[in-house]
C-alpha cells in the first residue's frame, strides 16, 4: 500500500451500506437467472407505474392560478385610480392654500375657509417677522453693552 494515500474511511453504516448494495445485486442476479431459465430474455419492463403523488396536480390549482392573476390586475387597477384621486386632491388643496380659487361658489362649497387660513399664516409670518427683528435688536443691545466703548460696532440700518 502506497503511503500517499489515505486509507479508506470504514464505519459501521458504510459497511451496512455495503452490505444491503451487494443483497441486492445477488437478488437482481437471481431474478434474471430464473427469467432466462423460464425463456425471457433481458429486465422485464413495468409500464403500469403509478404515478407518484408528487407528478400529479391538485384539482383546481390552474384555476385558483388565474384567480389571483385576475384579481392582482383588478386590485392594481383599483390602486392606480385611488392614486390618481389623491393626486387630484393635493393639486386642488396646494391651489386653496395658495388661494387659487375658481369662483366663489367653489369655494363655499368646503368646509374649511381657506381663505381665513391664508390671512392667518399672513399674520402669523408677520408677526413672527416682527418678533424676530425685535430679539435680534435685543441680541444686539446685550451685545453692546458688554463690548468695550473702542470696539462698539456701526449701526447696521436707519433705526
Amino acid at each position: 500500500m502506497d503511503r500517499r494515500k489515505k486509507p479508506l474511511d470504514v464505519t459501521a453504516s458504510s459497511l451496512v451500506d455495503l452490505k444491503a448494495e451487494l443483497f441486492r445485486k445477488q437478488e437482481e442476479f437471481k431474478q434474471e437467472k430464473l427469467l432466462k431459465d423460464s425463456g425471457v430474455f433481458g429486465k422485464p419492463k413495468t409500464t403500469n407505474k403509478k404515478p407518484s403523488i408528487w407528478s400529479k396536480q391538485n384539482v383546481g390549482v390552474s384555476n385558483r392560478a388565474e384567480k389571483d392573476a385576475e384579481q392582482k390586475i383588478e386590485e392594481q387597477k383599483t390602486l392606480d385610480k385611488a392614486r390618481e384621486k389623491l393626486e387630484e386632491k393635493a393639486k386642488l388643496y396646494e391651489k386653496m392654500t395658495k388661494g387659487d380659487f375658481i369662483d366663489e361658489e367653489v369655494e363655499d362649497m368646503y368646509l374649511v375657509d381657506f381663505t381665513q387660513k391664508i390671512i392667518d399664516k399672513r399674520k402669523e409670518m408677520e408677526a413672527s417677522g416682527a418678533h424676530r427683528d425685535s430679539q435680534k435688536a435685543g441680541e444686539r443691545d446685550d451685545d453692546e453693552e458688554n463690548l468695550p466703548e473702542g470696539e462698539i460696532p456701526p449701526p447696521q440700518g436707519p433705526q
